[in-house]
């Protein structure tokens, strides 16, 4: 203890400390608590005695060596008369008003009952454990006085100055929050900071005069006054003006000529900050919320803070920061969205002032980084982005020390907390199709009994919440007195005892109409009983959510809107349930208009108004962070609806992190991998889709086994997670997840049917990215087999009690694994596909719409007839285009009725634009012979809507919608009786433009990108190459290389640095093609029919004899050879002559070898050393070399 002592003098020499007799008060308290924290309480009181005696001998000796240590190294370092040793005690004031000296520490383990108690602890019982305060120094932050000058001007009385000309009216309007503003800072800072009454200066409304302000700043100037130990704090609320000599703050009595200031006018930098530089004080914060407030830092390059400044020692060092509510270029707000009676910058930094202490993890003081981050975090006005810089060269923090006062009103309760997590949908949807019963008015009663059973802080099982509604009903909670409203309980049990009925529908209107009834009657002033209950804002919320899922959108539209404005007016009051209940609101908004109104713009706004109104509630990432991950996740997908990928990303990664802490292994966990796998699959990133579903199915499978942890069958489990190899000997790698599913008995036996749906989905989702890598056969062979599984897992839900939430999922499962399992016989390879199948598929899907109800069922069966009609139309020999435009013609009628409402989005927008168009350019082929002349309407009207498709979606459509617009452009090339030339390239480049959305992006560098769908892609490609190829009168071949290097590489073609001879294969038809260009030279396609076979070639590929070139080519080379020579003797040409052979098809099974299967360990896939060394199948003529081999061949 003695060392620790000494060494600790010897840092506060080093750091400039001088001792005070506070200080070595302050310091015996914490040797009190050393001793207490590190006593052996097995000791008996006599025992201790002469351990007291010795602590209390090395606490003086210590004390004494260290006064002695400091006062003979201040005079020796001649420090100034401000710095020196003094034993006049601080001023009382400072010993009560000052902050802690020590901090709470970085890790709160106490529950919240424990930190109540705690804010609640007097400033005497703070001393008695040695919590004392210690007097100014330049190692504590602490100041000696903390001096504030406060302005605010709303100009209310100016009407003279706007009178005199319509700019001066323009440039200086009345406001309505910047009075309100100072008084609102000024007050937190004196009640909730110590700052002292006469140490205030707040300059409001006319008394802030040009005078007054610079009277005010001379003051935090003057030397006598202000000391380096103070702090001082400035902030401005009222107009700014821009000029071509800076920004201005307009005083009150500011004079203005159109509508530019002429006087009373102070210019931030010659009249602020020049003028605080003289300030004394070591740390000065101005703080500006005006328009163009930004153009403080203009003269001053520092950079932005960084928002981890927790360091301590950034306190010792001097600082001048200034904090501005928007750019040097931006308008900043008076009021916000929220009317909060403060402007959106105020109101979140007060927030920030008053909930930063409260909650989470608290420090000693709140740096000014630390609040600016908070408030840029809670800040949530796109046109406005505040900023926070220091003002001169150094890296000091100005920071803000709570007083010993309570900040319990600001603290997120454990109640909060709970309400929070329990607003979590299982299924990744609406909370109200899984828990009618948990309406707004009757959440308080049912959390309030979750804080009374102790429920764990930060649990994210909410299985407790069914059970807890379920107990509640029983037991009569409802009968406590006074505890609720009637209409409350009737709801409650009116919607918990018909839920999953017939009857749950009749009691949805029920309480919408007694809901819309009393309304009608407030609105009315109508007379009402005398016990008639007042429409709060639970009530206006509750109607909203009685009308959503009665699927009257505009009404509901309508009164989300007036509980928000309802809601937003109890926030003002501070507490933190009321601000809750408004991210609810506006999350179940959200949910109105992304799923029945269509809307996802306005949906992602609202998902991002309820996440922001959360995320700042406390800095304990468990506070709501499951509601915030599911929100995100919803915006997210509002997002990929509007095709903003990269902010769907984003959100999907924030959410990720926030299950790291607390849920990595829980449902919401798998739940957010899965909407990560989902998003990526719309993004053409199969291969981390399959990583992310097999992520998320992992987690799952453990729950389910955590549910039988004690069978010992679970040891034989295992296998279903485990990475596929080829070491099943009765199914290929790609099936054994989904041919397994039927041994896994802990999926089985578990009664969670919820993460059992998702478990088939994860499986679904990996099914659709084998198809989507052009695996047809395995991908269809998955969709048979989960298919059984689903009906199956369906049938043992209906043995039960089910929810119709519930049992409509498993629905829409089954119908949607039916219509994928048809897609891969419409869309897939075709070497696989079966249309006769595909007809079959979408009947079986159709045959059980009818089980859905309103928009969806519509927009289901629209969808199945359009893809029933395309197999079809198309040729085979179940063709009959009769019935497919008869098909067609019922799904437009559907279509119509959403597009009108612009509510068909996806795939279904898709379809409905172009799938009849498809289907009449093939009836058209159908019906023509040679009696007849064909017509080119339909080709026309189909390319048209191609076009407006691509126009339309732009360069981001996700994955369905670039399939149907692959297939269209593929019916449009190989069906349409097109003659024309011109009209076969356009066509073709159509189609290449398509092909080309889906491959990787171009990379500047040595590594080649690849798309992970080429086998997906190659039959689109073989029909550009195939269209290409027949046009007559062809001259080069340029044009083809692109189609071969893209359609074999899976990577966009750039041309290469330099010009020199190429030789490409392509197979195509089963027969092979020589694209030969040579510069200056040959540009030809040379087809291989009948001089090579295909299996000829492959064999020489993965041989040791290689073949012969033909004749015609070999003479080609020979020529250019020739010709090159005499280039060489003109000095043009190059003797060392390279070829660049272009033979790698890994798609068609050439490359430059077989391997054998990969490993796959923690998601890295390790390739197996090359079975078989591949080579360029044709022997070069004498005179050429091979180019060096830069590219890779794209072997999978």
């Amino acid at each position: 203890m003695c060392n620790s002592i000494f060494s600790f003098s010897n840092s506060c020499h080093r750091d400039g400390l001088i001792i005070t007799p506070i200080f070595l008060e302050t310091m015996a308290g914490k040797i009190h608590n050393w001793e207490v924290r590190n006593w052996d309480n097995s000791q008996s009181e006599l025992d201790r005695k002469p351990q007291m005696k010795t602590i209390a001998t090395m606490i003086l000796a210590s004390l004494v060596c260290m006064l002695f240590v400091s006062t003979s190294f201040a005079v020796a370092d001649d420090a100034p008369p401000s710095q020196s040793f003094s034993a006049k005690p601080a001023p009382t004031s400072l010993a009560l008003n000052a902050p802690r000296a020590d901090s709470i520490g970085d890790e709160q383990t106490a529950t919240d009952n424990h930190a109540e108690k705690e804010s609640e602890t007097t400033v005497t019982e703070g001393v008695a454990r040695g919590d004392r305060r210690m007097a100014p120094t330049a190692l504590s932050p602490v100041y000696r006085k903390k001096w504030a000058l406060i302005v605010g001007i709303d100009y209310a009385d100016r009407e003279d100055e706007r009178a005199s000309s319509a700019k001066n009216a323009a440039a200086l309007p009345t406001l309505s929050n910047a009075v309100k503003d100072a008084q609102g800072i000024s007050a937190t800072l004196k009640q909730y900071y110590a700052y002292d009454q006469e140490n205030v200066i707040e300059l409001i409304e006319a008394d802030a005069s040009k005078a007054a302000i610079d009277t005010a700043l001379g003051s935090l100037c003057d030397v006598g006054k202000v000391s380096p130990d103070d702090c001082v704090f400035v902030f401005f609320s009222g107009h700014g003006v821009r000029s071509s000599r800076g920004t201005s703050f307009l005083a009150h009595d500011v004079h203005l000529a159109g509508g530019a200031p002429v006087s009373g006018h102070l210019r931030l930098q010659e009249d602020l900050v020049r003028r605080l530089e003289d300030c004394p004080a070591k740390h000065k914060l101005v703080v500006l919320d005006h328009c163009y407030s930004g153009d403080v830092f203009n003269n001053n390059f520092q950079p932005p803070s960084h928002q981890d400044r927790s360091d301590k020692g950034l306190q010792r060092v001097p600082a001048f920061q200034a904090m501005a509510s928007c750019r040097a270029t931006q308008v900043a707000l008076d009021a916000g969205r929220l009317n909060q009676g403060h402007s959106p910058f105020t109101a979140a930094f007060i927030d920030g002032l008053t909930r930063l202490p409260a909650n989470g993890r608290r420090s000693d003081a709140i740096g000014t980084t630390k609040l600016a981050s908070y408030v840029s975090t809670t800040f949530d006005v796109a046109t406005q982005k505040p900023e926070c810089r220091n003002l001169i060269a150094t890296d000091g923090e100005f920071s803000f020390w709570p007083a010993d006062v309570s900040f319990d009103q600001f603290r997120v309760k454990t109640g909060d907390r709970n309400l929070l997590n329990a607003m979590t949908s299982r299924h990744g949807d609406w909370w109200f199709n899984e828990r009618p019963w948990f309406i707004p008015a009757v959440r308080t009663l049912i959390l309030q009994q979750i804080a009374e059973s102790n429920t764990a802080r930060g649990t994210v099982n909410d299985q407790h919440i069914d059970e807890l509604a379920l107990r509640l009903a029983a037991e009569k909670a409802f009968d406590v007195k006074d505890s609720y409203r009637e209409s409350t309980k009737r709801y409650y049990k009116l919607l918990l005892t018909t839920q999953g009925t017939n009857k749950f529908r009749d009691s949805l209107q029920t309480i919408c109409d007694e809901l819309e009834a009393q309304m009608l009657g407030e609105s009315q002033d109508a007379f009402t009983p005398s016990n008639a209950e007042p429409m709060l804002p639970e009530d206006l919320h509750l109607l909203a959510i009685v009308q959503h899922a009665l699927k009257r959108s505009d009404d509901a539209h309508d009164n989300y809107r007036k509980a928000e404005t309802a809601y937003n007016k109890l926030r003002k009051s501070g507490n933190t349930r009321f601000r809750i209940s408004s991210a609810l609101c506006c999350a179940d908004h959200g949910e109105l208009l992304l799923g029945g109104m269509g809307k996802a713009h306005e949906a992602a706004d609202k998902f991002r108004e309820a996440e922001s109104g959360i995320r700042t509630l406390t800095e304990e990432r468990d506070a709501g962070a499951v509601f915030r991950m599911s929100i995100m996740c919803r915006e997210a997908s509002a997002y990929l609806r509007i095709n903003r990928w990269k902010g769907a990303n984003q959100l999907l990664d924030d959410a990720l992190d926030l299950t790291q802490p607390f849920a990595s292994d829980s449902y919401f966990a798998a739940q957010v991998h899965r909407n990560r796998a989902w998003a990526q699959i719309i993004q053409w990133k199969m291969l981390e889709a399959k990583q992310s579903f097999e992520r998320s199915n992992e987690i799952l499978a453990n729950l389910f086994r955590s549910e039988r942890e004690d069978d010992e069958d679970d040891a034989t489990d295992t296998s279903l997670v485990d990475k596929p190899t080829l070491g099943n000997n009765q199914h290929p790698a790609a099936q054994k997840a989904f041919r397994s599913l039927k041994t896994f008995t802990a999926f089985h036996h578990s009664d969670d049917f919820a993460s059992k749906l998702a478990y088939l989905h994860n499986l679904h989702g990996i099914a659709m990215a084998q198809r989507f890598r052009g695996d047809t056969y395995n991908a269809s062979q998955n969709y048979r087999s989960l298919a059984r599984h689903v009906e199956a897992t369906f049938s043992d839900l209906m043995q039960g009690i089910a929810t119709d939430t519930l049992t409509r999922m498993y629905v829409v499962r089954s119908i949607n694994t039916q219509e994928r399992l048809g897609d891969c016989n419409l869309f897939g390879d075709p070497e696989y596909i079966d249309l006769k199948e595909a007809i079959d598929d979408y009947r079986r899907s159709r045959s059980l719409v009818y089980q859905i109800a309103g928009v969806e069922r519509r927009q289901l069966e629209a969808v199945l007839l359009y893809k029933t009609a395309l197999a079809l139309a198309l040729p085979s020999e179940v063709q009959d285009t009769e019935m497919a435009v008869e098909m067609c013609k019922r799904a437009d009628t559907l279509f119509e009725v959403d597009d009108q409402a612009r509510i068909a989005t996806g795939l279904y927008w898709a379809l409905g634009k172009l799938a009849t168009p498809m289907v009449a350019v093939l009836n058209q082929k159908a019906c023509f012979n040679d009696e007849t002349v064909a017509c080119d309407q339909p080709a026309i009207d189909l390319r048209t809507a191609i076009l407006d498709s691509r126009d339309v979606l732009g360069q981001h459509p996700h994955r369905d919608q670039l399939e149907i617009l692959l297939f269209a452009s593929k019916i449009l090339l190989e069906h349409s009786p097109n003659s024309n030339r011109f009209t076969i390239a356009e066509d073709s480049d159509l189609l290449l433009s398509f092909c080309r959305l889906a491959l990787a992006s171009y990379r500047f560098d040595d590594v080649l990108a690849q798309s992970e769908s080429k086998a997906y892609l190659r039959p689109y490609y073989d029909s550009v190459m195939r269209a290409k190829l027949g046009i007559p009168g062809r001259k080069h071949v340029l044009d083809l290389l692109e189609i071969q290097a893209e359609a074999t590489t899976g990577a966009r073609y750039m041309k290469p640095d330099d010009s020199q001879p190429i030789l490409a294969t392509y197979v195509l038809d089963g027969e092979c093609y020589l694209l030969l260009d040579l510069p200056r030279g040959t540009s030809k396609a040379f087809p291989l029919e009948g001089i090579y076979d295909f299996a000829s070639i492959q064999a020489a590929c993965y041989g040791t004899d290689q073949l012969t070139l033909p004749g015609e080519i070999l003479g080609q080379l020979n020529r250019w050879l020739v010709d090159n020579r005499e280039r060489v003797r003109n000095g043009n040409g190059t003797e060392h002559l390279e070829i660049d052979l272009r033979w790698k098809d890994p798609v068609r099974n050439l490359s430059s070898g077989i391997f054998l299967a990969d490993t796959v360990s923690d998601s890295v896939t390790v390739a197996k050393p090359v079975a078989i060394q591949g080579q360029c199948p044709f022997m070069l003529p004498r005179g050429f070399t091979a180019a060096a081999d830069s590219k890779a061949d794209g072997t999978e």
